[in-house]
């Protein structure tokens, strides 16, 4: 399934309406997350511009690693740094199993030729415990449909769709709408997008432009076999050898 450029995600993010995309996607992300100290964070798909503001934060991730797509390309990131960017197939990532106890997707999972593909190398690279949040367009929205836009590329979802694909393995913990602004160039529009965004979270989730999911990685440990000590016990008997007369 094609997918935006790198290019075209770039000049998107450093538009005004791009901007004001940015900073409700870091609200949506410390809504959920709003203590990443010390965490391990893989941004997939192009999830760094929401994640950007937390390298400036006392309480941000010890780390945070862009994983992005081959077929929308890589730049370097973060700025003036070493580049922590790699540049990979995801449906096979190139780390080690538990790699990572945060995942973010963002213009990730609705342009993956196997999401099912995706979904298991989500759990292979994240440790037992490990949260994810998956950001995806909402079906329902005008920006599922606005091609002016990146959340109009790939395949949108809707909350009940979303369920099925994530929580195949993992364990659902909350699920979140955000995005209310319209995807107007309009200046007045842009200013009063806080007071929008605030009003709504009072309306149906299917107004808002991007769904998140978050889940987490849950793995069960056995009680093993019970062993009943009252029960008879019973003792092999080996039979004695022939000779070789007998």
């Amino acid at each position: 399934m094609s997918q935006p450029s790198i290019v075209r995600y770039r000049e998107f993010y450093a538009s005004p309406l791009g901007r004001v995309v940015r900073r409700q996607l870091f609200h949506a992300v410390h809504q959920h997350w709003p203590e990443l100290r010390d965490d391990v964070v893989a941004a997939m798909g192009y999830a760094t511009p929401p994640l950007r503001p937390f390298l400036r934060q006392e309480n941000g991730p010890a780390q945070i690693f862009p994983i992005m797509s081959a077929q929308q390309g890589a730049m370097t990131w973060p700025d003036h740094v070493k580049n922590r960017a790699v540049l990979v197939h995801l449906d096979r990532l190139p780390y080690a199993d538990h790699s990572f106890n945060r995942l973010v997707l963002l213009h990730c999972l609705e342009h993956a030729d196997s999401q099912h593909q995706l979904m298991e190398e989500c759990w292979r690279i994240l440790t037992p415990g490990g949260r994810m949040l998956v950001m995806v367009p909402n079906r329902a929205s005008i920006w599922a449909r606005r091609s002016s836009t990146p959340f109009s590329a790939g395949r949108p979802y809707s909350r009940e769709q979303l369920r099925e694909v994530v929580c195949h393995r993992f364990t659902h913990i909350e699920t979140s709408s955000h995005l209310f602004v319209p995807p107007s160039a309009s200046r007045w529009m842009q200013q009063l997008a806080s007071l929008i965004e605030q009003c709504g979270q009072m309306l149906p989730f299917c107004l808002g432009g991007v769904t998140v999911m978050e889940v987490e990685k849950q793995i069960y440990a056995g009680l093993g076999e019970r062993v009943d000590k009252k029960g008879p016990v019973y003792v092999p008997v080996a039979r004695p050898a022939l000779s070789r007369q007998g």
